[in-house]
């Protein structure tokens, strides 16, 4: 080293111990960051895995992952018991049904179908109609072994059996139960897992058929009372005495109550285009089922001759097929539907989309039960061009076997749960109570 520079030697004895740890810091940020990625990769398999199969720790595992995440600078290693959670939940099998039941509650039947993860969903059929029973039990062996999240390919495998009634209550009724377990399932409302677009609808009240025309005078304003800013008519069938009870019913509330009349087809053409028109006068706000809606032809010619919206074609069979033809016939202005017998939730969102597509609204006739009014209020939710949840009353005799039941506020919305699924708990002490014979 004769002719080194004293500075120059001081440089070189330092160079490898620097060039040593410059190493070392490299190796340990590579070692770091393949820990950072591996614990990314098992958190984000796990999330994956726990929404879909472990609803119940959903929300205590979320809070773990975030602690997870926080830790991982100063312990890039995750704990022993948050790994065990991480195999406990890869090994966990996807949700199955184990069973699909049927029972009558009131006059209506119940549908229960059940898994082997102990998620169980509900709907419902039509009130008055135990004679579905059988109907439903029909579909069982088609489902069991399912994955009931997988909502649309069970559907698939039973829909075409179902287009009409009463095959169609049956299947819609099914279709409902497995929504509510796939919300129950990832712990969160069905109105939120098919895309929410609000968290509160407006409601109408919609009568009975009354005697004399100063009852639905009483019914509208304790309505308005109540809460309601839109009433509907049922009326007596003859067009006389129906213009009759209109006159008198907005004469009552005045121009600032939503007002519409369904005759449920009970018109020839002649009588219900003179309806129509003093309707007009009386600015109401649709005109549901005034002929029947079999009569697509004599629909289009009202459709026309009519400036209040037509709303028709809600017992039709068909469902979403049958929509279609009246729509591009100009046989209806406001497309119906609803979850009880047209396909369950899905059909009414198919229904919504296609109406919308046509810059037309899609009111929802009412639920018939009341498992089926809370599955119309998430469909509702999901879709803007409807105006109003259709509300039957006196609503209490349609109103058993839970614990909550659809309600309007002061305002006259109904407000969405907050609730897993649908949010219809069964009141088991009430059925208990009151079940007259076990099978």
């Amino acid at each position: 080293m004769s002719g080194t520079n004293p500075d120059q030697v001081s440089k070189l004895m330092l160079k490898p111990p620097v060039l040593i740890l410059v190493r070392k810091i490299k190796s340990s940020l590579r070692k770091w960051l393949n820990i950072t990625k591996n614990i990314n990769k098992q958190l984000h398999n796990l999330i994956l895995t726990t929404m879909k199969n472990d609803p119940q720790s959903r929300r205590s595992f979320m809070k773990q992952s975030l602690a997870a995440s926080a830790g991982v600078v100063a312990a890039p290693l995750i704990s022993p018991a948050f790994e065990q959670e991480i195999k406990k939940a890869q090994a966990k099998a996807p949700i199955k049904i184990t069973d699909v039941r049927c029972a009558i509650m009131g006059n209506s039947p119940v549908i229960r179908i059940t898994t082997d993860q102990g998620i169980e969903g509900y709907g419902q059929a039509e009130t008055a109609k135990p004679y579905l029973k059988p109907f439903v039990l029909f579909y069982k062996d088609y489902l069991v072994g399912e994955d009931p999240t997988n909502v649309e390919r069970c559907m698939m495998k039973i829909r075409r059996m179902g287009s009409f009634k009463p095959w169609g209550a049956a299947v819609s009724a099914i279709e409902i139960a497995l929504w509510d377990i796939a919300g129950k399932a990832l712990s969160i409302p069905v109105y939120e897992l098919i895309g929410a677009c609000r968290d509160k609808v407006p409601a109408y009240a919609s009568s009975g058929v009354h005697s004399v025309v100063e009852e639905y005078v009483d019914e509208v304003l304790l309505c308005r009372e109540k809460g309601y800013r839109a009433y509907k008519l049922h009326p007596f069938g003859v067009p006389e005495k129906d213009v009759e009870a209109c006159r008198a019913v907005r004469k009552a509330v005045g121009a600032g109550m939503a007002l519409m009349l369904d005759p449920t087809g009970a018109y020839d053409h002649r009588q219900a285009l003179g309806v129509g028109r003093r309707l007009e006068e009386l600015g109401f706000f649709w005109y549901e089922e005034p002929i029947g809606d079999f009569d697509i032809g004599g629909y289009a010619e009202l459709c026309r001759a009519l400036d209040i919206p037509v709303l028709a074609a809600e017992v039709l069979p068909g469902s979403l097929y049958s929509l279609a033809e009246f729509i591009v016939r100009g046989a209806t202005d406001i497309a119906r539907g609803d979850v009880y017998w047209k396909g369950g939730i899905t059909g009414v969102l198919k229904m919504a989309r296609l109406a919308e597509a046509f810059g037309m609204k899609l009111e929802l006739h009412h639920g018939a039960s009341p498992i089926m009014d809370w599955a119309n209020l998430h469909a509702m939710a999901a879709f803007k061009n409807g105006d109003y949840l259709e509300i039957l009353i006196p609503k209490e005799p349609l109103d058993y076997g839970l614990k909550e039941y659809v309600q309007i506020d002061e305002e006259g919305f109904v407000h969405l749960p907050r609730k897993p699924g649908l949010g219809a708990e069964i009141d088991w002490d009430f059925i208990n109570a009151h079940t007259v014979f076990k099978a």
